[in-house]
């Protein structure tokens, strides 16, 4: 499981933070076969009950075609588009990654576990790499 309870990211110079169960009080969630909250592992196995006989017989290299053009219709959401838009187009692009997960036999919460703790290069919560 890539959530965790205990996780408390700064929010401030001061040190003050909101747990990760204060965020998730924050946000709606759906309920899904797999209980209120859709985890990584989640999303990767409806996306797979959903669309994995259709992925698998489109295959890899048209996966990645879709997931690109669906970032590219993120990108001009971004640019363009209404917070509506914006988020109709953040989940094609989990559906699409979710996908190309599966595909490859891979998992999404393994893929996140480096930035589990923090930054993986330095390690901190926020970020203390400076660009450049």
């Amino acid at each position: 499981m890539f959530l965790c309870r205990a996780l408390t990211i700064p929010l401030d110079a001061a040190g003050k933070g909101l747990s990760l169960a204060g965020r998730l009080r924050r946000h709606r969630w759906l309920v899904t076969p797999y209980g209120a909250l859709m985890e990584l592992g989640d999303l990767q196995r409806l996306m797979a009950a959903t669309y994995g006989e259709q992925d698998g017989e489109r295959g890899i290299p048209a996966t990645v075609a879709w997931l690109t053009e669906e970032l590219g219709e993120l990108a001009q959401a971004v640019r363009k588009g209404t917070p509506s838009e914006q988020l109709h187009e953040l989940g094609d692009v989990l559906a699409w990654l979710a996908s190309l997960a599966e595909q490859l036999d891979l998992s999404l919460e393994d893929a996140m576990a480096r930035y589990a703790h923090g930054c993986p290069r330095c390690g901190a919560i926020p970020c203390g790499c400076r660009a450049g």
